[in-house]
């Protein structure tokens, strides 16, 4: 994943307030904006799928010309019929579904020869309809199912997202001290190419006054090129890290701007709170997981077995040669009304699809479970890992504070005791390589120690109580 890094420490900036700078131009950089516009997109899908079951209205309109026989009153007779419709549906998660229907229909008796309906003259009839009917399947929870599953995929979307959150700050962080390392390596390479030049320098000196060999100064002179090219291969990898920060904030910056970078070492003491379990966001993602699988399961059976569905039915008409008498009639009281109660039982035949889809998501079960357990042992080694990792990086720069006062004192005795010519020119340079070597061991040994501590801080949910703490 590609880090947008606001590196602010490359301002002009006292040294205290680097990482604060930095942490601050993270927190407002465009990709944290952009993966906090998830978590909106996850929230408005929640409200659309718990939404989804509106209110439809629905119209239409039948013309028919029928000559069907029927033990009704226009039985035998060509009858032409004009029907519009207007219906509202609501279906729901739990409670079943409700229609209104409202129906007008207009009657055609113009090719009656003759007919039994004494309360009508005319060759023009109209009717209106009103029904309200709920249906209810006692059997089948598909839709109740639906509801839970809409529940517990915002669940595992809010884990997915705060986990993908919380690995966005890691690698923010690890960009930030793996920049850091590459700074603090370049400060060190100068120096050592600095007391190489002097080296060079001095033995050139001692040759001349005849004090010291030829080869002494080519050793110093190779030495030198040795740093050189150090220098050269650091730059490559520093240049790439800074290239990602000039493009972001558009501006160049110069290598004065990281003498102002610092790097201290922090005691775990100090960050007690990395070693609780706050909580453990890739096994609480696997767990909200494997519950959609069961429901996916549950659903499937559900869909599978049988159906009992209840249906209640109320349904109010009126005929009229007058269509606003009618529309009128067909409202408030009356006896022209029809009550309807209804059971309908349904067995399915055949479950070949069934059988092989109800095989896969059984298979899916299994391997979710493995995968939470192999995750479980993953976390629980790579916490003793880091665990341990931090109390022998800890162990080492303390150990190599120590080394480091005492090679700088080994190096000053060695230069006042090589220009008297009590030791050789080769017991020198080792005892500047010493002195070099420790130097770059802490910091590498830094390194290490930081990427241990917030990598153990984002394995146990305290990374962002981390990063809000963290000093250079």
């Amino acid at each position: 994943m590609k880090i947008v890094l606001i590196m602010c420490f490359f301002y002009p900036l006292y040294s205290y307030a680097v990482y604060e700078q930095v942490y601050k131009g993270y927190q407002n950089s465009n990709q944290l904006k952009a993966l906090k516009y998830d978590e909106t997109l996850n929230q408005l899908d929640f409200k659309i799928n718990k939404n989804k079951n509106n209110w439809i209205m629905s119209a239409g309109y039948k013309n028919s010309n029928s000559y069907l026989e029927s033990l009704l009153s226009f039985s035998n007779q060509q009858t032409l019929t004009q029907t519009y419709n207007l219906s509202l549906k609501k279906d729901t998660f739990k409670y079943g579904s409700f229609t209104f229907s409202h129906t007008e229909s207009a009657y055609d008796l113009s090719q009656w020869g003759s007919t039994s309906l004494s309360s009508l003259s005319g060759e023009d009839v109209y009717e209106t309809k009103n029904t309200f009917t709920y249906e209810y399947d006692f059997l089948k929870r598909s839709t109740q199912l639906d509801w839970e599953a809409i529940n517990k995929q915002d669940d595992f979307n809010s884990k997915d997202f705060s986990l993908r959150h919380e690995t966005d700050y890691l690698d923010f962080f690890h960009a930030y001290i793996n920049a850091k390392h590459k700074i603090l390596l370049e400060r060190l390479y100068k120096e050592f190419e600095l007391k190489a030049k002097k080296r060079v320098k001095f033995i050139a000196g001692r040759v001349r006054d005849g004090l010291s060999r030829s080869v002494e100064l080519d050793q110093a002179k190779l030495n030198l090129l040795n740093q050189q090219e150090t220098i050269l291969s650091n730059e490559d990898e520093l240049k790439e890290k800074v290239s990602l920060v000039e493009e972001v904030i558009g501006m160049r910056f110069s290598p004065s701007d990281y003498l102002r970078v610092n790097w201290s070492y922090k005691k775990i003491e100090d960050y007690f709170f990395i070693t609780e379990v706050t909580k453990e966001l890739e096994l609480e993602r696997l767990k909200e997981l494997n519950k959609i699988n069961e429901l996916a399961l549950e659903k499937l059976k559900s869909l599978q077995g049988q159906s009992l569905v209840f249906s209640a039915a109320y349904a109010k008409n009126s005929f009229d040669e007058n269509r606003g008498k009618a529309f009128s009639n067909s409202w408030g009281e009356g006896v022209n009304d029809e009550k309807v109660v209804a059971l309908v039982y349904s067995i399915p035949i055949g479950e070949s699809n069934y059988k092989y889809q109800k095989k896969k998501l059984l298979e899916l079960r299994h391997k979710n479970i493995l995968t939470l357990k192999n995750k479980q042992g993953e976390i629980d080694v790579k916490r003793r890992v880091l665990t341990d990792n931090l109390k022998r990086f800890g162990k080492r720069i303390v150990i190599l504070d120590e080394k480091l006062k005492f090679s700088k004192s080994i190096l000053l005795k060695n230069q006042r005791l090589y220009k008297r010519g009590q030791i050789s020119f080769d017991e020198l340079l080792r005892s500047e390589e010493t002195l070099t070597s420790n130097q770059l061991n802490r910091v590498n040994t830094l390194l290490q120690y930081e990427s241990s501590l917030v990598s153990l801080a984002y394995l146990n949910g305290n990374i962002i109580k981390f990063l809000n703490k963290y000093t250079d």
